[in-house]
């Protein structure tokens, strides 16, 4: 027989009452309440009901009965016990290592009660793969400080995770956790796939579905991929027109529409998933709302449209109706200003790192564009840049940049200390032409443009 499914509240009549026992699948209990094994069944996962504890003689409870919710996803095989009401407890994400695959890591968590006091109880841990619905074992030890425990944990799985905290099979509030782990950086050396036979690569975004959306440079067209390839659609012909490209180079998504940096018609185009034209914002010039030759674009949390604009030498941020709302950098190569700003990305907190091709650095702003640090500087040696030209951050902040003269992608932290880079000039598997657009779906997974003109390419990593 499986987990209790809730502490029983028995009235003076029924103290020798028998437990209603949720199985370890989950899908049946025990009892004679037909009814309310029915209904148990048929709950989906994750959900809560009403369940009523049955007394001694194993019958139903009529109306009036006291009922209690509990969670049905209890922990297989334990029992409630005396302490502090699961129900009240709550936990938090103290501290966490960045998770790898197949490398052994510690999250800190704390419990409170109701009065977010500290709270010591006997807890457990389950760290579940979204990708693959598989369960990594978790250990937890309780520290020094109260309420404080260490929960180890060695991932196996790539991708998106919940971690669950349960006491006495109650999931506890502000649990699970999203958390992600990744490929181990220093693996990265070979592509678990590669989408050929494109014309000069120059950017390519996730969708909201996992489509893959790749700017054809010399191709003057946009090209749509499933995540495993297969090409789905394409859009976009060479012209001035609306639904037309002369050198379209970033791209952009959000859950209905994509974005279009056509660069050297210095105009930003928006479209529907499908390729249907919706409108066009921009002109050459260097006003507010005009371009010269903007490259790469991304959406943040917000829906808000950063735009490299790369030839005035600055950052233009659109609304979502693509309506201009700030801009900042200027013409320099001191800290603040840019030469060639040529891609952009976000950390989790909003701030804004900006690939400066010829000033070969990475510069982090604020959301508002206020300057805050740099890191790279011109060479070949490791932490070094030469012509960085994209630029991409993963769910645990590392900031990979693709480097069109080293041939390679680097690896950082958010505060700019090298962690790792792969890559070499060449035309086998792991090997660039150049280098140039970089994205990392939801997964994981790494995908980088080589922009070359007979055998262009995005590599998955």
């Amino acid at each position: 027989m499986g987990a209790c499914v809730g502490k029983q509240k028995r009235s003076s009549e029924d103290q020798e009452g028998g437990e209603l026992l949720l199985s370890a699948d989950g899908n049946s209990v025990s009892g004679s309440n037909e009814v309310l094994a029915e209904t148990l069944s048929s709950a989906r996962f994750g959900a809560s009901l009403e369940v009523a504890p049955l007394p001694a003689n194993g019958q139903a409870r009529g109306p009036g009965s006291h009922w209690e919710s509990v969670p049905l996803h209890a922990a297989a095989g334990s029992r409630l016990d005396d302490g502090p009401d699961p129900a009240t407890l709550r936990c938090t994400l103290e501290e966490k290592q960045r998770l790898e695959v197949g490398c052994t890591s510690t999250i800190t968590i704390k419990i409170t009660d109701q009065n977010l006091d500290p709270c010591s109880v006997t807890c457990m841990a389950d760290l579940r793969s979204l990708v693959a619905n598989t369960l990594t074992e978790c250990s937890v030890v309780s520290t020094d400080e109260p309420g404080t425990y260490k929960v180890t944990c060695t991932p196996q799985i790539r991708g998106r995770h919940n971690l669950s905290i349960s006491v006495n099979s109650f999931v506890v509030k502000r649990s699970p956790f999203y958390l992600f782990v990744n490929y181990p950086p220093q693996l990265l050396k070979k592509p678990v796939r590669v989408i050929e036979g494109l014309g000069s690569p120059h950017a390519v975004t996730i969708t909201k579905t996992s489509e893959i959306v790749v700017s054809e440079w010399d191709m003057n067209r946009i090209s749509t991929f499933t995540e495993h390839g297969r090409k789905i659609r394409e859009f976009g012909c060479t012209g001035r027109g609306e639904g037309e490209f002369i050198y379209p180079w970033g791209v952009a998504s959000d859950e209905e529409f994509i974005y279009v940096a056509d660069s050297f018609n210095n105009r930003i185009q928006k479209f529907t998933c499908g390729g249907r034209f919706v409108k066009e914002v921009g002109s050459l010039g260097n006003n507010p709302g005009q371009f010269n030759v903007p490259t790469t674009i991304r959406l943040n949390k917000e829906n808000q449209l950063y735009v490299c604009d790369t030839n005035n030498r600055r950052i233009q941020i659109l609304d979502d109706q693509l309506k201009y709302v700030s801009c900042f950098g200027s013409r320099g190569t001191a800290p603040g200003q840019f030469w060639t700003p040529q891609s952009l990305a976000f950390d989790v907190k909003g701030n804004v790192f900006i690939a400066d091709h010829k000033n070969n650095n990475i510069q982090v702003f604020t959301p508002k564009g206020e300057f805050m640090y740099q890191f790279g500087g011109k060479g070949s040696k490791e932490g070094k840049l030469n012509g960085p030209i994209g630029v991409c951050i993963d769910h645990n902040d590392l900031v990979y940049v693709t480097e069109w003269e080293n041939y390679r992608v680097s690896i950082f932290d958010t505060s700019g200390n090298f962690v790792t880079s792969f890559g070499s000039k060449g035309a086998k598997p792991g090997q660039f032409s150049h280098p140039s657009g970089v994205a990392i779906d939801r997964d994981g997974f790494v995908y980088v443009c080589d922009y070359d003109a007979r055998n262009g390419c995005v590599q998955v990593f």
